[in-house]
């Protein structure tokens, strides 16, 4: 499966890491290099500051960010990627949220096509 991680910080990459030993293709997104480049020296497939290179190409989205106005911004702003992942794609959302942010998260990815879990850790 190809899946997208948005947020390399400690969660994040244990659980990009896992999957890419699991023999999945991750494509993982955060602002610093030298997480992107830890992962990619993993075996990544793609990595990088923005999801909008290789949105288009993953079959599932993991976010780990840390709060509600990073979901929001690596979802709907300018450089969001909703609008790019294919049509149905699921979307766990993973970061702390809350409980009004989550309903909202979900009605907007459902009318961009997609499909939320809501997966706090």
């Amino acid at each position: 499966m190809r899946v997208m991680v948005i947020g390399l910080g400690s969660m994040g990459m244990g659980a990009a890491l896992s999957l890419v030993r699991a023999g999945h293709e991750v494509f993982g997104v955060d602002p610093r290099g030298e997480a992107c480049a830890e992962l990619s020296n993993a075996g990544a497939r793609e990595t990088g500051p923005q999801g909008l290179d290789f949105a288009s190409q993953v079959e599932a989205v993991v976010i780990l960010t840390v709060n509600a106005e990073q979901v929001e911004s690596v979802l709907f702003d300018k450089e969001g990627i909703s609008g790019k992942l294919p049509a149905g794609t699921p979307v766990m959302i993973s970061s702390t949220v809350s409980a009004d942010d989550a309903r909202r998260f979900g009605r907007e990815l459902e009318k961009a096509g997609h499909i939320m879990l809501d997966a706090p850790v």
